[in-house]
């Protein structure tokens, strides 16, 4: 809870080096505005990061301080110290050293490294931690591996999109990296390459205040999505006319909302596909706008993604930590095609097409062909696309991909065997 006015410094000290001296040494690491609150627009969003946003509608607001790797490993300590004229003060809940958004791990153990991609070791894995979400960042696909994000009440609300839902550069990139927006999404005249501007958290997990939602707009978490792969169609409530991502992110939602659950996301993309695609089969709309520009994203180096995975860890009570997973507790992992559907006004019934996680069998670990699809119903089912984490992982091994890290080894193995009913 803010004081009214003034500003809270988050200082590290180190002990005194030299012979004879006695004083700690002091840096102020960031200063955080009390007196101005967020302003939630997007155009804002690096002047917000260090203001107050739901924090002042009555909750405890989560800021994200970046150490100087100089520190790692060293004698240190944190000294707060506000100024301010109000005697209110201010309160703090708890002070982390890793992000909530991977309490259960860093499936690829990513890390922040400040070197431009030429010397930077982490070029295809830089983790980029935020109060709303963490990223494994890929410099050479120009695409986020994975982003990692918590959901609970507490996130979701009224707040809305921005006025204008384009993608803006990540400023929390190093000097030197790729600044992806939505610029490279669009040609001179604004037009869409056929692929929708994706996002890897949805802006709906981000409702608490305009201010995170602006968070999920930045080109870390963006991807080429096909508008199949991404949207409702006819109906934002009847999952039979909207895409399987779509009702995997209600599902997400629902859990929260109706069950009371506290969820822990990641999700990521899988292989690349620049060959030109329907830009849709499903939506009214752009069924009539031809094909996709796909050259377009390889002339830049924009990997598009063939598939895209999302695995949720559901927990029955918000607060819960690693000592609480036990073999009972579900996840649900989920693997769709980055494509338009396979016909056009697809029949109700009738016109099958095979399964095309036959097309990826071996990788998957399955040992018999799935079943054809039958129709539009059952391809828009979350159902459809559900995997195990471990038939998830051995598709994705080349990527050293280990999601739920920090669980025993025990638990961790039962909990990716399993897939577990989603109705």
């Amino acid at each position: 809870a803010p004081a009214e006015r003034g500003k809270l410094k988050v200082i590290i000290e180190t002990p005194p080096s030299g012979i004879g001296e006695t004083d700690w040494q002091s840096t102020t690491l960031e200063t955080i505005d009390l007196s101005e609150g967020a302003s939630g627009k997007l155009n804002q969003y690096k002047q917000d990061i260090y203001k107050i946003g739901f924090g002042r509608e009555g909750g405890f607001e989560t800021f994200h301080v970046p150490i100087d790797d100089r520190y790692r490993g060293k004698t240190a300590r944190l000294r707060f110290k506000l100024e301010s004229s109000n005697p209110a003060g201010v309160f703090l809940d708890d002070v982390f050293f890793s992000s909530a958004h991977l309490k259960f791990g860093n499936p690829s153990e990513a890390r922040f490294d400040s070197r431009v991609p030429g010397d930077n070791p982490y070029r295809e894995n830089l983790l980029i931690e935020k109060p709303q979400y963490a990223v494994s960042y890929n410099r050479t696909t120009k695409t986020p591996n994975w982003v990692s994000w918590q959901v609970n009440n507490a996130w979701l609300g009224k707040a809305s999109r921005p006025e204008q839902t384009i993608f803006k550069k990540d400023s929390q990139l190093p000097q030197g990296w790729p600044e992806i927006d939505h610029d490279n999404y669009t040609d001179k005249n604004g037009k869409n390459f056929g692929f929708d501007q994706g996002h890897v958290i949805p802006s709906r997990d981000r409702t608490n205040h305009e201010k995170d939602n602006i968070a999920t707009f930045l080109g870390t978490n963006l991807i080429p999505q096909s508008v199949d792969n991404n949207r409702y169609f006819t109906s934002k409530t009847d999952p039979a006319k909207a895409s399987a991502w779509y009702n995997i992110e209600g599902l997400v939602r629902r859990l929260v909302a109706q069950d009371k659950q506290e969820l822990y996301v990641v999700a990521g993309t899988y292989s690349t596909n620049w060959t030109d695609q329907k830009r849709s089969n499903a939506h009214p709309e752009e069924v009539l706008r031809g094909n996709t520009k796909s050259g377009e994203f390889q002339k830049q180096g924009i990997h598009i993604p063939r598939w895209t995975w999302k695995t949720i860890l559901a927990l029955d009570t918000p607060g819960m930590g690693v000592a609480d997973v036990t073999e009972n507790t579900k996840a649900y992992t989920f693997l769709t095609p980055n494509k338009p559907e396979p016909y056009k006004n697809w029949p109700e019934i009738g016109s099958p097409v095979a399964h095309p996680f036959n097309q990826i069998k071996d990788k998957l670990g399955l040992s018999e062909p799935l079943p054809d699809i039958q129709n539009a119903t059952e391809w828009r089912d979350p159902s459809t696309w559900q995997v195990t984490i471990e038939q998830l992982e051995k598709l994705l091994q080349g990527k050293k991909i280990n999601t739920l890290s920090s669980v025993p080894e025990d638990i961790r193995q039962h909990i990716k065997k399993q897939k577990y009913s989603i109705t």
